[in-house]
């Protein structure tokens, strides 16, 4: 997903080394803002089977490592056929309470696949977030995308339920 979960994560595996990053979403204008934060290939899930496309930009092999950052069990479904004999799974986005995802178990274990669910941080995870947050190698004023006066929140909240948005800073209203 190319929300801006999916877009730190795009941003930091640029900044540890990725070769190539391929960002997989269903909104076209999410896909070309993404492409700013080291995503060196874009696929549209609605219009090209993702699956396919991973396999075919990696040469065969799959992706090393495969985060779902998105509420979609199809996605996490997906995932799993995305990833290279050995590789990682990160499921990042919840799905809704109550959704069950299927997952073909022989396909995990005949391909040696490790799956993990991530959610919260413990407090060295947040340390070394805000080391990054703060250090010039991570360019965390790209991710604000609009600036809008806090009497423009339902325009902001918008912007981000269509995904124009990937952060908006809300500032009080001058009086």
């Amino acid at each position: 997903g190319a929300g801006p979960i999916g877009c730190f994560h795009a941003q930091l595996a640029k900044i540890r080394g990725a070769k190539k990053i391929i960002m997989i979403e269903i909104n076209d204008k999410r896909l070309e803002t993404a492409k700013q934060f080291g995503v060196d290939h874009i696929v549209n899930s609605t219009k090209e089977d993702p699956i396919e496309a991973v396999k075919r930009l990696t040469g065969g092999k799959g992706a090393e490592k495969v985060i779902s950052a998105n509420p979609s069990t199809a996605a996490q479904s997906q995932a799993v056929f995305m990833a290279k004999k050995g590789g990682i799974i990160v499921f990042f986005g919840g799905v809704p309470k109550g959704a069950l995802t299927e997952i073909d178990s022989n396909y995990i274990h005949y391909n040696s696949l490790w799956i993990y669910g991530h959610y919260g941080a413990n407090s060295m995870q947040v340390q070394k977030s805000y080391e990054l947050a703060i250090s010039d190698a991570f360019p965390t004023e790209k991710f604000i995308t609009h600036v809008l006066p806090l009497s423009e929140i339902n325009k902001g909240i918008e912007l981000t339920r269509t995904g124009e948005a990937i952060k908006v800073v809300l500032l009080p209203n001058e009086e």
